[in-house]
């Protein structure tokens, strides 16, 4: 099993996130993410969210908040 393990992507899109979360609702993952992003970018609630990727950071946190996606590993 640990041999069909993906890597993790190092700064994925916000739509590979979604699938990696797929056992999550894609609001809750959503909502997670915007609040990691505006906190980390200080881009303030009135402002739309543009950019389509996470930061390296950004995505450990997001990690670190929802656990490993199911079926990836690590970058260790």
């Amino acid at each position: 099993m640990e041999n069909n393990l993906k890597t993790l992507p190092w700064a994925p899109r916000k739509k590979q996130v979604y699938k990696m979360y797929s056992q999550l609702s894609e609001n809750q993952v959503r909502r997670e993410m915007h609040i990691i992003i505006r906190t980390n970018r200080k881009i303030p609630k009135d402002k739309p969210l543009k950019d389509h990727h996470l930061y390296h950071s950004e995505f450990k946190e997001l990690i670190d908040l929802l656990g490993m996606p199911k079926g990836y590993k690590s970058w260790d």
